[in-house]
């Protein structure tokens, strides 16, 4: 169980400040405390250098790119509402606040497996890359398209889900690295709670099953295996 972030109290930064209310908003409005604005990406849009961009409570389901600059001497501040905590999550809500829309058994797959209900081919919109970061390898040893594009976590815990490389790992039985890497291909490896994404459908399928290594003691995964059925939290969170 990894610990959650709580809201702390302080005080707001002297100088202009702007507000955002992902419930009560609206971007029409002038982003006062009366009159907030509705989404962080078009408070960031506003801001200049010495300004502060509040946020209220809640959950601003936003991918959000910082194009404004402060400076040394008048910073831009993005901070909570004092006493309030406001969550940034870039991620896909529908998995989070509607998980028994959003998954379907997978026919044809392992057990427990299950699949998105819809498609997300945009997930694998990529510029052909330019150069090749130390850590980017995959292109190097022409397994570009092995590389996780879906990431995840249980929404109440923060404990990540694996993002597999290949179905063969995700539907594996076999939990132990028994030989080269060849004869793991074959075999796959099972990891845990996890995630692999299917770039010819577009689909994200999913599987919760049960630890089965004795040595993992009380570190072995005993929740839900239906990802349906999770309480609210134990909801996977997905983003890319």
């Amino acid at each position: 169980m990894r610990p959650l972030p709580k809201a702390v109290t302080g005080t707001l930064p002297e100088g202009p400040a702007y507000y955002v209310d992902p419930s009560k908003g609206d971007d029409t409005q002038p982003g006062t405390r009366e009159k907030p604005w509705k989404s962080l990406k078009h408070g960031t849009r506003q801001l200049k250098a010495g300004e502060t961009l509040v946020l209220r409570a809640g959950t601003y389901y936003e991918r959000v790119s910082l194009t404004r600059s402060g400076t040394e001497e008048k910073p831009i501040t993005i901070t909570s509402h004092p006493g309030e905590l406001a969550v940034i999550d870039g991620g896909l809500r529908e998995f989070l606040e509607e998980p028994a829309k959003s998954w379907e058994p997978f026919a044809g797959g392992a057990e427990g497996e299950y699949v998105s209900t819809k498609s997300y081919l945009h997930l694998d919109d990529r510029k052909p890359p330019r150069q090749f970061l130390p850590a980017s390898w995959e292109p190097m040893w022409g397994i570009e398209d092995e590389r996780p594009l879906v990431l995840g976590n249980f929404a109440g815990s923060m404990v990540p889900l694996h993002g597999y490389r290949t179905v063969a790992d995700l539907r594996a039985t076999n939990e132990l690295w028994k030989g080269d890497k060849k004869d793991m291909r074959d075999d796959g490896l099972y990891c845990g709670p996890g995630m692999w994404f299917n770039r010819e459908t577009g689909r994200i399928h999913i599987r919760l099953a049960h630890h089965q290594l004795e040595g993992l003691g009380d570190r072995a995964y005993r929740g839900e295996t239906d990802p349906r059925k999770t309480a609210s939290r134990d909801r996977s969170r997905i983003w890319r």
